[in-house]
């Protein structure tokens, strides 16, 4: 017997496709907070939905009777003390999360938002979860309706476009979605229609946002003139060798030089007829722009939705693998955790299927740092610790290093101290053996915050001196405005506020030279400044507030409660 339960849209249930009743916002609350919290326990639930009863756990055993007869035959599991549906349920929002909606099922589970219609005001607990959930959801949501445009942009130009209609309603001054846009016009030989479009957003970016259409948008109207400029070599041979050229020019730190070749080693794939070659060379770009030159990250997304409905038509699991993980990657940066863990658990499927357990990892300690960030720290250290199992101790050093400092991350977070402190410590050492010196300030800073947690305030300082000397050698915003921000700490446990106050308005500054920064570093930022400024400047808790609702980040949003003003709502990205 098969259980469909929708929560996209007005929320339905149905058993072998027959309608089922749930009465009650709260019973949908509750079946809402089942399948999408991660183990919730019995009380976690009744303190969030019932706090206001007189027997909160009576009435919560009382919702639960209603949801079990709505959705019998499927149970209800309870292991630990912690509740779960059991498998073998459909439930649309999970697939959205999942990053596992059929491409032909996509524009009928992406219609709505989550318990559409249904209001939670006299629950605030709950009222507060469910809007940080709802974020959460609409970023998958735009990943999947992305996603399956890109995947039809050439087979079903119609139904793409369509689609990416709809992903902009939510997310408008999305260069990528627009510079599929423009591609599919394109690919579709209606230039008037390319053109027109081209003009229509670009009043737009100029009416609301006041700045010039972004380049990237223009670039399918480019592409045939960058291609015909390619000396008339074997296109192939050329592409190939421009790669490697990409390589050795990113291991000498000649990012503007190694872009160059990047952009040449694509056109020249362009011409080759090859697809996986194609593929492959827009991916070296996309790297490049990613990980090499701050604030191109937006621009990469274009050139992977090439390289990834290329990769498709090959079926080649491991390139597939390796850009979604790109994907995911950008949108972890980003703060939008939805998104990004659709893209890395896909990637993660990839990387199954092709049989490498160390292109699991990558997508695994991303999709780890998404679930420390939104706290869930159960599935977070099964991914880290899954990760550094998949990861060779000889061969990937540097990256097990990295996975390992997200991991002192969460035992930080989660109150084991000493553990944290002792992984913060391996993990600085396997990165500095393995060459991965410019990400040391990542265990630094975990190290540094372990010792003021102990009350070393005087080595916590000196460690974090140490995390952005090296920040500023490579140098890196985000992991400058980081290491800023442990000094301020060390200056706040000092009694030092005014000192610390200065240190994290640089932190703010550096965060924001660059519009790549990780969103959690520049919400975490600027939630001490709003603490240590007692919340006075009304525009330092708008932007947290905005920045870490729409990742979601719950620690970050449940600091910033007692600044907001109680009739301001959580802001809902698009809306």
């Amino acid at each position: 017997m098969g259980v469909d339960i929708r929560l996209l849209g007005p929320p339905q249930i149905t058993v072998d496709g027959t309608p089922r009743r749930l009465k009650g916002r709260k019973s949908w609350g509750l079946l809402a907070g089942l399948l999408l919290e991660s183990n919730p326990t019995r009380r976690d639930l009744a303190d969030r939905l019932f706090a206001d009863a007189d027997d909160p756990m009576a009435t919560l055993r009382w919702h639960l009777l209603q949801v079990r007869r709505a959705i019998e035959p499927a149970d209800i599991v309870e292991n630990a003390g912690r509740l779960q549906i059991g498998s073998g349920t459909r439930v649309d929002a999970v697939e959205v999360l999942n990053g596992s909606v059929a491409l032909e099922a996509v524009r009928q589970v992406c219609c709505g938002e989550l318990l559409e219609g249904l209001s939670f005001h006299e629950a605030p607990s709950f009222d507060l979860w469910i809007s940080l959930q709802r974020n959460r959801v609409s970023a998958a949501v735009g990943d999947t309706l992305r996603w399956a445009a890109t995947m039809l942009a050439h087979s079903n130009p119609s139904e793409a476009l369509a689609l990416l209609e709809r992903a902009l309603v939510n997310d408008p001054f999305n260069d990528s979605l627009h510079e599929l846009a423009v591609e599919i016009y394109a690919a579709r030989n209606a230039p008037a229609a390319a053109q027109e479009y081209v003009e229509r957003v670009r009043q737009m970016y100029r009416r609301e946002m006041d700045i010039d259409l972004p380049e990237s948008i223009l670039r399918p109207l480019h592409r045939a003139a960058e291609a015909s400029s390619v000396p008339r070599l074997d296109s192939g041979i050329s592409a190939r060798a421009l790669m490697k050229v990409v390589e050795a020019r990113l291991e000498a730190n000649d990012y503007e030089r190694a872009m160059d070749a990047a952009r040449r080693a694509a056109a020249s794939a362009s011409e080759s007829g090859d697809r996986e070659l194609q593929s492959r060379a827009l991916l070296t770009l996309a790297r490049t722009l990613i990980h090499s030159l701050p604030g191109r990250d937006q621009e990469s997304l274009g050139l992977l939705g090439r390289a990834l409905r290329l990769a498709m038509e090959e079926q080649d699991p491991r390139l597939l693998a390796d850009i979604e993980c790109e994907v995911g990657y950008v949108a972890l940066i980003d703060g939008r955790y939805g998104a990004a863990e659709a893209a890395l658990t896909r990637s993660i499927r990839w990387a199954e299927i092709a049989g490498d357990p160390p292109l699991q990892a990558k997508p695994r300690t991303f999709r780890a740092n998404c679930r420390t960030d939104r706290m869930d720290y159960q599935s977070a250290e099964e991914d880290f610790v899954r990760a550094l199992e998949e990861l060779s101790p000889e061969a990937h050093r540097g990256h097990r290093g990295f996975a390992r400092a997200g991991l002192a991350r969460l035992l930080l977070r989660t109150g084991r101290v000493a553990e944290a402190q002792s992984a913060a410590i391996v993990a600085l050492e396997e990165i500095q053996t393995g060459g991965w010196h410019g990400t040391a300030p990542w265990p630094l800073a975990q190290l540094g915050e372990s010792l003021l947690v102990e009350g070393d305030i005087e080595r916590a300082l000196e460690t974090f001196q140490r995390a952005f000397a090296y920040a500023c050698e490579y140098p890196d915003a985000c992991w400058e405005s980081i290491s800023l921000r442990g000094m301020a700490l060390c200056a706040a446990s000092n009694g030092e506020r005014e000192e610390a106050r200065r240190l994290l308005v640089e932190a703010l500054g550096r965060a924001n030279r660059n519009s790549d920064t990780w969103r959690w570093a520049i919400a975490s930022v600027l939630t001490d400044l709003v603490e240590i400024e007692e919340g006075s400047v009304a525009e330092h808790v708008k932007q947290a507030n905005r920045i870490a609702s729409s990742g979601p980040m719950p620690d970050l949003v449940e600091r910033l409660q007692r600044f907001l003003l109680p009739q301001t709502h959580l802001q809902t990205p698009g809306r």
